[in-house]
């Protein structure tokens, strides 16, 4: 069986890994100062972060339209895929998922459509295991299984530089954003469970970067490091020269999509974790 891969920009998924690995992604849409933008290849997510404190209005992010889902199914059955495996970001935090499952419906038994209960790397991980797994002739159901044992070892933290944007959004109401904004307060959230947790709070930058250098030295085992960012590229690239850790390969250097930095705001930090099979 010839298995199709289908997920959402907010997988974040370095382009070149992409190509290589023959994943489709569908892209996010931001709608900023009125108008419909795509997440594509094309959309320069740092110049997206250097103007998003001067918009008059701040962007909001959509699902992709039915039509991009059923555009990129009709092409791959057409092209001679047998079955497709549509993964995409938590359905608690997005209409993604359910959008994608509303068109798969009425391609009956074609489409499996998945949660991965995540975001960012988070999904990303998941996906490259799912893409690794089909070019080695996998059947679905193995796919599907080494998907599920991949999130099951995937940890993913953002770090916000601000609350304000958080507090633009409207989605992270818990955040208390005027208060943090006061205190100086700056979060550390956490994917789980499909959703953005509170994991904890820093006073100032220089805290932001120590407490997540000392998280990352935490864990053991590591298979894969992503650090992830809103146009702050030489702030992670400089962190992790001086963590001093070893890995099985070079760590991956993230931008942020703006489904989810449009609620971090710029300047954010993170890392998303893949622990080593025990």
């Amino acid at each position: 069986m010839k298995i199709g891969l289908v997920t959402d920009s907010t997988c974040d998924i370095p382009r070149e890994t992409v190509e290589e690995l023959n994943i489709n992604v569908i892209p996010v849409v931001m709608v900023i100062e009125g108008k419909d933008v795509l997440d594509t290849a094309d959309f320069s997510r740092n110049e997206y972060y250097e103007r998003m404190p001067g918009f008059e209005n701040h962007p909001t992010t959509a699902a992709p339209a039915p039509k991009s889902y059923l555009t990129t199914y009709k092409k791959l059955l057409e092209e001679g895929y047998d079955h497709i495996i549509s993964v995409h970001a938590s359905k608690k935090l997005s209409a993604i998922h359910d959008t994608a499952k509303m068109v798969a419906a009425d391609f009956k038994d074609k489409i499996t459509v998945i949660d991965s209960v995540s975001l960012s790397m988070g999904l990303g991980y998941q996906v490259i295991g799912a893409a690794k797994s089909l070019m080695n002739g996998e059947t679905k159901e193995k796919t599907i299984q080494k998907m599920n044992d991949v999130r099951e070892r995937v940890k993913v933290f953002a770090f916000l530089d601000t609350m304000e944007f958080a507090r633009r959004s409207g989605r992270l109401s818990w955040l208390k954003a005027g208060v943090g904004n006061l205190l100086r307060i700056k979060p550390i959230l956490e994917v789980s469970d499909g959703l953005l947790k509170n994991y904890g709070q820093v006073r100032s930058r220089k805290q932001m970067i120590s407490r997540l250098s000392g998280m990352v030295k935490e864990f053991q085992n590591i298979e894969s490091l992503s650090l992830l960012h809103t146009n702050t590229l030489d702030t992670v690239k400089n962190l992790f020269s001086k963590l001093n850790i070893k890995l099985p390969a070079p760590p991956k250097f993230v931008t942020i999509n703006p489904g989810v930095g449009t609620h971090t705001g710029p300047d954010a930090i993170g890392f998303a974790i893949l622990k080593k099979n025990k």
